[in-house]
């Protein structure tokens, strides 16, 4: 079966996408609260985690050839100011450092983590690129032309669930239009992929990401209703 644990990895040189091959034991993991209050028991319980391997030894066995996390730390080091720096890590990557003064009034406004969880800046991202091509390409061209220019942008946010739905529903979107004739509406879409979603991974409800990106679509979707 398909099953998650947790793992210390210490100093292994180990990134995103790399295969691995551990010697060790499995068991149950008992974390103490921090002082914030956050329970990382509770975390790992709501991402379908229920134990820990203890690794002996980890050994990689394929290494991808594109490290994601060091390109990250890349880009984000030829940054000088640390508000841009905060802002392009947050909004990009999903790294914000609540830390800095900065940090802290996105954290207080909630409206850069609102952005971030649920793609909407990646949606318009999307379609300006589809729009730019369309004038010198035809519709289909330049809606295909746009997915493959983000793609980059999917492999350096792979485990990000935002950056996944969006790419998703991009694809089922040009399918619908392209292939099916828009056999689909919007919100039968949305129906369709987030029950995939949660079959692919039951614990997927527990996530903010997974619950907030889908009621503001639904939103959305209903918005015509207001003006």
């Amino acid at each position: 079966g398909v099953n998650k644990f947790y793992l210390k990895i210490g100093n292994a040189n180990i990134d995103v996408l790399d295969f691995i091959k551990i010697s060790g034991s499995r068991g149950g993991y008992k974390f103490g609260n921090l002082e914030s209050g956050f329970d990382f028991n509770n975390y790992l319980l709501n991402q379908g985690i229920n134990e820990q391997i203890y690794a002996k030894n980890i050994v990689k066995i394929f290494d991808f050839p594109i490290n994601p996390n060091s390109y990250k730390s890349y880009i984000l080091a030829k940054i000088d100011d640390e508000n841009v720096k905060n802002l392009v890590g947050g909004m990009i990557f999903g790294q914000f450092d609540y830390e800095t003064s900065f940090g802290k009034q996105i954290r207080l406004l909630n409206l850069t983590l609102l952005f971030s969880m649920t793609g909407i800046y990646l949606n318009y991202v999307l379609f300006t690129l589809s729009k730019i091509f369309s004038y010198k390409l035809s519709d289909k061209k330049s809606d295909y032309l746009a997915l493959v220019v983000f793609l980059p942008f999917l492999l350096f946010n792979i485990t990000r669930f935002t950056t996944i739905k969006v790419v998703t529903f991009y694809i089922f979107r040009l399918i619908n239009k392209y292939n099916l004739e828009n056999y689909y509406s919007k919100l039968d879409r949305i129906a369709i992929l987030g029950v995939i979603f949660v079959i692919l991974d039951p614990f997927i409800v527990f996530q903010m990401e997974f619950y907030l990106s889908f009621l503001i679509m639904i939103l959305f979707n209903y918005s015509y209703l207001f003006f």
